[in-house]
């Protein structure tokens, strides 16, 4: 499984997509992993293994919390 460390990694990473994202339904799953299972990248995008992981919230990518989000 491919993602981001944090919610500012995912909103830096797609920077200049967030109109784009918000618009056809992206959503943000959010899991639990062990430290030792991960691998994190130098801008805080992350690898795991899908056994690795629990599944703890889904979010609907939606705009007007990240735009508040980035103040």
């Amino acid at each position: 499984v491919c993602g981001f460390d944090s919610m500012d990694a995912l909103l830096n990473w797609f920077e200049s997509w967030h109109r784009t994202l918000a618009d056809n339904g992206f959503r943000i799953f959010i899991y639990e992993v062990s430290d030792h299972e991960v691998r994190v990248g130098a801008y805080g995008q992350c690898v795991f293994p899908p056994s690795a992981a629990e599944q703890v919230a889904v979010h609907d990518f939606d705009l007007e919390s990240v735009q508040l989000s980035l103040f």
